[in-house]
């Protein structure tokens, strides 16, 4: 009788086995279930988090290139540009301030970059500047001279869940300074 490597007989009749089918019992299939439904409810508000933080950090990059672009512009057409936080409809954009013919002129503030928007559930909670003092409505402008220097800036941002991000613009280079956690700068007092 031929034999397979395995040690089975490859000829005679086919044998097949009576009793129980293939397939899984209405217990096991509970029981993944379970299981799965275990994991997800221990990991969901944990990746709810990650998400909206995820959030917080996007805004801060767009932020950063808003600010790279400000500075640029700045010392490239040698002019003022002046980045404005609206923080009652949670909005932000850029300025230059238009060259003039006479000195007698008043400036006019050319756009650079349009008003964006923050993302649903992200609001600035206050912002303040090197010049000013800490603002928790309204708006704040912060300029860059012509040489690219920055009135340093520090921004507060939170989400839906009260989690909240500082960011620092760096008055020399314009670099940022990101913390998850409200970190309380002062500056001049009006």
């Amino acid at each position: 009788m031929p034999m397979s490597a395995t040690g089975i007989s490859t000829s005679g009749p086919m044998v097949v086995s009576v009793g129980r089918a293939a397939g899984f019992t209405l217990l096991e299939l509970a029981l993944v279930m379970f299981l799965i439904g275990l994991v997800l409810s221990i990991s969901m508000p944990r990746l709810g988090n990650f998400v909206f933080h995820t959030d917080l950090k996007s805004v801060a990059r767009s932020l950063k290139s808003v600010v790279y672009v400000m500075r640029s512009k700045s010392i490239s057409t040698n002019t003022y540009t002046i980045l404005h936080f609206d923080l009652d409809q949670n909005l932000y954009w850029g300025t230059a301030a238009a060259k003039t013919k006479q000195p007698s002129d008043t400036p006019e503030e050319t756009p650079v970059v349009s008003s964006v928007k923050l993302p649903p559930g992200i609001r600035f909670v206050d912002a303040g500047n090197i010049n000013s003092v800490k603002k928790t409505f309204g708006v704040l402008s912060s300029a860059f001279n012509p040489k690219g220097m920055f009135e340093e800036t520090v921004l507060h941002m939170a989400d839906r869940d009260e989690n909240v991000m500082t960011i620092i613009i760096n008055a020399f280079t314009g670099s940022f300074m990101i913390y998850d956690e409200y970190v309380d700068v002062e500056y001049g007092k009006e």
